[in-house]
């Protein structure tokens, strides 16, 4: 196996512990069809079970390549940017906006496995369910435990409604937003504009120049709150999954 190839995915080491199915990341966004079918052969022999790819939306070689080879669409991935600037920042609200606590994580575990049915690992089918609401739950664990430089948490009448966690890149120049949440009872009151501004707000004050986050094109609504928010859409990519039987 050459080094050339071996450089184009790897195992997924994560998902495949968390899952317990042998899982491959494709590692380049544009490939070819000689290329991914390379890939597919080493992957098959080593004993994966399925593979990812995130796809160049803008690259259709890319793209007919991976249906040729038999990989589903799950998501289409977009990535929104903000240049920070604390004059944009709206954080008007009547919420208590804090850090998070170590009392409060049962309560952002309940919500975060309940409220993101629309990623991608929801729309193939291959995963169980509990399984993918678990995946979230530790995820907001992982991030209140250290992962995350910042978990911002949400009140309203001594009930927490909502969360979002923020990431610095090393130099502190960017950040990063990973999870938000709201609870399904408190959505629509503008809980997700009060915890992103705080977000905004914070990132602009240590000094970020630039914050993005991710969704899905499927997620209409976050979509439409991260504009609100100032966010633009600067890349969009395709998520595929291939299962081998």
């Amino acid at each position: 196996m050459s080094n050339a190839k071996t450089e184009l995915w790897q195992i997924h080491e994560w998902e495949t512990a968390f899952f317990g199915i042998s899982t491959a990341r494709i590692t380049v966004s544009c490939i070819n069809t000689e290329d991914l079918d390379s890939i597919l052969d080493e992957c098959q022999a080593s004993g994966v079970r399925v593979v990812h790819y995130l796809a160049d939306a803008d690259d259709d070689d890319s793209i007919l390549a991976a249906e040729r080879a038999g990989f589903h669409l799950v998501d289409v991935r977009m990535t929104l940017e903000w240049n920070a600037s604390m004059e944009s920042v709206v954080t008007q609200t009547d919420l208590i906006l804090r850090d998070y606590r170590v009392g409060d994580l049962s309560r952002l575990e309940e919500i975060a496995r309940t409220i993101y049915r629309q990623t991608r690992y929801y729309y193939d089918r291959n995963y169980p369910r509990e399984r993918c609401n678990d995946l979230y739950a530790v995820w907001i664990a992982k991030s209140c435990q250290g992962d995350a430089d910042r978990v911002i948490v949400a009140e309203q009448d001594n009930i927490i409604v909502g969360f979002i966690t923020c990431q610095l890149s090393p130099d502190k120049s960017e950040g990063t937003i990973g999870l938000v949440g709201v609870s399904a009872e408190a959505r629509g009151l503008g809980v997700g504009r009060a915890i992103v501004g705080e977000a905004q707000r914070w990132f602009a004050a240590v000094g970020v120049r630039r914050v993005r986050v991710v969704t899905q094109i499927r997620n209409i609504a976050a979509l439409a709150l991260y504009q609100r928010c100032g966010f633009v859409v600067n890349n969009v990519g395709f998520w595929y999954h291939k299962w081998f039987r």
